[in-house]
């Protein structure tokens, strides 16, 4: 995906009826965003499709699978309501690269993500070990039940980047508006064709 115009996105999400904010921060290499709007789906159904990551994973354009990596062997370390899983992300770049995201599950109404991308640095020659990329992310996904087979979705999200702010908002704001977009497809609200937010 490429990154677009700060006017470009907020006509997309003025057509789209998606309530969008780009969040001020002190630090210029954090770029933090809230997007919020109403989908017809049932917060309890909406809520399993987001705690599973091979099934929400697929709205975004930028993630081209996702593996939960088992509980068994890790159970004792891990507390009941967090998990993690394995990433293939695809940004810019078409090299493909990983992002171990920690999963926390708070039914019935929020979901924090947390990721590095390429955690383990190049041990050729011993080098340290250390992310290979030094983005880091956070989301959280909030589900509230308003009304009968309706929920608000509220998405939130920072990085940390190494690139600047002026860049990576385009680029991150365009992946978020997709995903909106893809979830309105998804739920049959337009057709795949009238996605104005296509990578």
């Amino acid at each position: 995906m490429k990154p677009l115009p700060q006017e470009r996105l907020q006509r997309i999400a003025r057509a789209r009826n998606v309530h969008y904010e780009p969040l001020p921060n002190d630090n210029p290499l954090i770029v933090a965003t809230r997007m919020s709007r109403e989908f017809p789906l049932a917060r309890d159904t909406a809520f399993a499709l987001f705690a599973d990551p091979a099934t929400h994973v697929r709205l975004f354009s930028i993630i081209k699978g996702s593996s939960t990596i088992p509980r068994e062997p890790i159970a004792k370390m891990v507390p009941i309501n967090q998990f993690y899983a394995v990433e293939h992300v695809e940004e810019r770049d078409p090299t493909p690269r990983f992002m171990l995201v920690r999963y926390t599950l708070s039914p019935p109404d929020v979901i924090l993500k947390e990721g590095v991308p390429d955690p383990f640095g190049d041990l050729d020659g011993l080098g340290d070990v250390g992310p290979l990329d030094k983005k880091k992310a956070k989301v959280m996904i909030r589900l509230e039940d308003a009304g009968e087979n309706t929920f608000l979705l509220t998405t939130e999200s920072a990085f940390v980047a190494e690139t600047g702010e002026i860049f990576v908002r385009g680029l991150i704001d365009h992946v978020w508006l997709n995903f909106y977009e893809n979830l309105m497809v998804e739920l049959k609200e337009i057709r795949p064709d009238q996605i104005m937010t296509r990578p």
